[in-house]
């Protein structure tokens, strides 16, 4: 089968490092080991970031503009921009099936980005939608009101309706869109989580941090250090677990705008002999790290996301405290497989304690849960799932 994965917005890269650059590569990875032929159609471009690559400040004028203009007026003028730029999309997506002839396009879905629906249709190709977050809330979170809504809602009816199927990362997306859109159909809309690519876990040795860890129990936290990851709660949580008398350290791997900050806290707290921070870490070297934890962490999700870091930290068999978000019950359950918690300080400091004091526990949720990890939630499985159900949709 030939199939051809597009995505049509023009700043999302192929190669991005970000989460948004691995998924499409991974997704083209689990369709090519299904045995398909796979082609690419990225307006964003397909070439490898730059390492050293300057960040682009907007020009004066840009920044003047932004101050004068009511922001309402600057995000309408951006979406304009945007359903603008779908038409080029389209055209450049017209060329490639053309050439290819594929037997499904595969799509990356986007906020008022038709041009895959439309070309589809047109060619009379089965079409997939991937839609990983809840368009207008993210429009409205990110970039302010917009005078556009009564056509970003017709648009997004267009996007939902129009595909053979439309897969989601968590199952509060879908619940977003079935309210939204009372006419869709039940079976519509799958939900397909994150995943992790297996036959990319490389562990080695990292003995400068072992040494410094020492035989204590690790409790661990890896990704961006952002506000809405809530490391902060898990060191306020760390520093009531008594960490010296439960011989417990601390392991923060990542960096971000508030790594600073939470060095503070953590002197703050009288706990900075307790804390490593790594600052930032080779891509290729985090699932090392994961492998010193005994305990990991998820502390915080927006409602809408699948977390990456799970499955993370799953592959490697490791015991998971999560946060009870909806992307998180989709794939773990409570006291089966992980431990959830509500967003509380002192559900935390228990959750630590108890793991901490209970190696046998750690094992066999870290152990149940990597084999769901491995068996249900890798690319190839998403791949095999998003197949599985066009069939039936199709046929």
């Amino acid at each position: 089968m030939k199939i051809l994965y597009y995505s049509g917005h023009p700043q999302l890269n192929f190669n991005a490092s970000t989460g948004y650059g691995t998924h499409m590569r991974e997704m083209v990875k689990g369709f090519e080991a299904l045995g398909h032929e796979v082609d690419i159609c990225i307006i964003g471009g397909t070439e490898p970031e730059a390492s050293n690559e300057k960040i682009i400040e907007p020009s004066l004028l840009k920044k003047t503009a932004k101050k004068l203009i009511p922001s309402i007026i600057w995000s309408t003028l951006k979406d304009k921009s945007l359903l603008k730029f779908d038409r080029f999309a389209q055209t450049e997506l017209e060329k490639k099936v053309t050439t290819f002839n594929p037997d499904i396009i595969y799509e990356r879905g986007f906020y008022l980005m038709t041009s895959g629906c439309n070309v589809a249709a047109k060619h009379g190709i089965k079409h997939v939608l991937e839609i990983n977050a809840p368009f207008e809330y993210e429009k409205e979170l990110f970039e302010g009101k917009t005078l556009l809504v009564s056509k970003g809602k017709k648009l997004e009816s267009t996007l939902l309706n129009q595909p053979n199927l439309v897969c989601v990362v968590a199952s509060s997306i879908k619940l977003y869109y079935e309210q939204r859109h009372p006419s869709l159909t039940k079976d519509k809309i799958i939900v397909t989580p994150n995943a992790i690519n297996n036959n990319s876990i490389n562990l080695r040795p990292l003995h400068s941090i072992a040494s410094i860890i020492n035989g204590r129990t690790v409790v661990g936290f890896v990704g961006s250090i952002f506000p809405y990851h809530g490391v902060d709660k898990l060191i306020e949580a760390f520093s009531k677990t008594h960490p010296q008398e439960n011989n417990l350290v601390l392991l923060v791997v990542g960096d971000g705008e508030i790594l600073e900050e939470l060095k503070q806290k953590s002197a703050n707290l009288g706990i900075s002999d307790a804390v490593i921070f790594t600052g930032k870490v080779a891509h290729s070297e985090v699932y090392s790290y994961i492998n010193l934890m005994d305990i990991t962490v998820l502390a915080n999700t927006e409602w809408y996301c699948s977390p990456v870091k799970l499955f993370d930290y799953g592959a490697i068999g490791k015991a998971i405290i999560s946060i009870n978000k909806t992307g998180v019950t989709d794939v773990m359950t409570d006291k089966s497989d992980g431990l959830i918690i509500k967003n509380n300080d002192d559900e935390l400091v228990n959750a630590i304690t108890l793991l901490a004091k209970n190696p046998v526990l750690r094992e066999k949720l870290g152990s149940k849960f990597q084999n769901k990890v491995l068996s249900k939630h890798t690319w190839k499985a998403t791949a095999k799932k998003v197949l599985d159900n066009l069939a039936v949709r199709t046929n």
